[in-house]
């Protein structure tokens, strides 16, 4: 996926849920890394929020994307869902209150993880037999996460099955 495509994958992301009654989509704020002896792209960075109508909850996604032998993969994502303070800068917030967050980065090699109800809560890749942590994509975890306010548990929205 190039810059181009990726930004239009954005737009796509919020026509799949323009029917979900609730959501109030942030703009993305993109950040494209230029090499600095040319104009060639190496890589962004994509920060989206999304609040809730009727509560003080938000999603926020996050990812980074580098050029890698002529393609663009993604190298780091964060989506998190959870309670927010008016006050805060959601795009910018250090996000200590979790309901649930899968964060694409591996500690002690096991893997990407997803926090469960509090940011001390980590269930690593290693952990589970499905789902595949890595491949979860923006639209997934909406999906799950509306589960998730519709009154399933984290682990039925995104059918999590421990070893």
């Amino acid at each position: 996926m190039d810059y181009g495509a990726f930004k239009a994958s954005l737009q796509q992301l919020k026509n799949k849920f323009k029917k979900t009654p609730g959501l109030v989509w942030g703009k993305p704020h993109l950040r494209p890394q230029y090499d600095p002896y040319g104009s060639d792209i190496l890589g962004w960075t994509a920060t989206w929020v999304v609040t809730f109508e009727s509560s003080l909850d938000f999603i926020k996604l996050r990812e980074n994307w580098k050029s890698t032998s002529g393609n663009f993969v993604r190298s780091f994502f964060s989506y998190h869902y959870g309670p927010y303070e008016v006050h805060w800068v959601l795009e910018t917030v250090e996000c200590k209150r979790v309901v649930v967050r899968v964060d694409g980065i591996s500690y002690f090699g096991r893997g990407y993880h997803i926090h469960d109800g509090a940011k001390e809560n980590r269930i690593f890749q290693d952990q589970l037999e499905t789902p595949d942590l890595a491949g979860t994509q923006m639209d997934q975890f909406i999906e799950n996460v509306l589960k998730i306010r519709y009154g399933k548990t984290i682990a039925e929205a995104f059918d999590l099955k421990l070893k």
